[in-house]
């Protein structure tokens, strides 16, 4: 296939520590993959093994059909974006994207620039430049060679959350026109959900998940993915039957802070307002319920939150409910 093909992917260390531990993963033409997950996961590594800048210790990767073990950084056609840009400080913007080319090539430099809007900042050096024309320029150094991967190392990171909502929406945009396989890393899980074609969800060096963004919320594989995604994660309780009215042995229950509200029944399950967090529109209350040791989230959209200490009365949505193995974590 015309792509990213990853296979049994491993990277072991001398102490037997395992940065990445058997991964399988496809990424074809055009398609934006967001690898995603907590710090020391093994997502930069992952794109380390790809760039060809370490080794694998078992697996295999295949970049459009043809195997990469023991082709060179320089020979792999990938092009590889870090969080830092690197760019030559001696060199003028037009300069800077030229500089991989053997030929400076001033009708793919000029292509390039156009394509990222940035054709009129050619003569300016990097220190004349904004944060976000920089990281403009580190894209336009990567994709003016015309790489047959991207990779994208947190590349938005330094920037402020209203540049890096702009540039993303462009990066998305950017990618669609190249049509190029790309593996976008980050730890952000709303950056991931709104980029992604899919996310790919790594956790101690092992894939957790590979789905859409929408199945990865909605249909977590596991507990850990399920509490990774969302502003708050995911409620978790044991699901005794005077707590839930479920009796389900050997699971735990889960339920997203949207699908809870506050009741008047009498027959709805009591708890006690412990804290609140207001996030723009919403308020999201931290509830105790009799008998859990830990308390459940639940968002308030347009309402004003109970007073704490007070006791309440919430409801589940039933059809809302996600079932994981008490031992594994696994969804049931």
């Amino acid at each position: 296939m015309a792509g990213i093909e990853i296979r049994g992917l491993s990277r072991h260390f001398r102490d037997g520590s395992r940065a990445l531990d058997g991964i399988d993963l496809d990424v074809i033409a055009g398609e934006l993959v967001v690898l995603v997950g907590p710090s020391g996961s093994g997502k930069t590594t992952l794109l380390r093994l790809l760039a060809g800048l370490d080794q694998p210790t078992e697996g295999s990767i295949r970049l459009d059909g043809k195997d990469l073990a023991g082709v060179p950084p320089q020979r792999r056609n990938v092009a590889l974006v870090f969080q830092h840009l690197a760019l030559y400080e001696h060199l003028t913007t037009g300069d800077n994207l030229a500089f991989s080319l053997q030929h400076k090539g001033e009708q793919v430099v000029g292509e390039t620039a156009k394509l990222l809007g940035i054709e009129h900042l050619l003569s300016r050096f990097p220190a004349e430049l904004s944060g976000g024309e920089q990281q403009r320029v580190a894209l336009g150094r990567a994709i003016v060679r015309q790489p047959a991967a991207l990779l994208l190392d947190e590349p938005l990171s330094s920037l402020d959350g209203p540049m890096r909502r702009d540039l993303r929406r462009e990066l998305k945009r950017l990618q669609r026109q190249l049509g190029v396989p790309t593996i976008y890393v980050t730890h952000d899980q709303a950056e991931a959900m709104a980029l992604g074609d899919r996310i790919a969800v790594l956790d101690r060096g092992r894939l957790q998940q590979v789905a859409t963004p929408d199945d990865v919320y909605h249909r977590s594989a596991n507990r850990f993915v399920a509490n990774f995604f969302g502003p708050q994660g995911m409620n978790f309780v044991d699901a005794p039957e005077r707590v839930l009215k479920i009796e389900r042995k050997g699971a735990v229950c889960g339920f997203r802070p949207e699908d809870v509200a506050i009741a008047t029944e009498n027959n709805a399950i009591r708890g006690t307002v412990e804290a609140c967090e207001q996030w723009g529109d919403a308020n999201y209350v931290h509830i105790r319920l009799n008998e859990q040791p830990e308390p459940i989230t639940i968002k308030l959209k347009h309402n004003e939150p109970p007073p704490i200490n007070e006791q309440v009365s919430i409801t589940i949505d039933p059809t809302r409910l996600h079932w994981f193995d008490k031992e594994t974590g696994m969804r049931l």
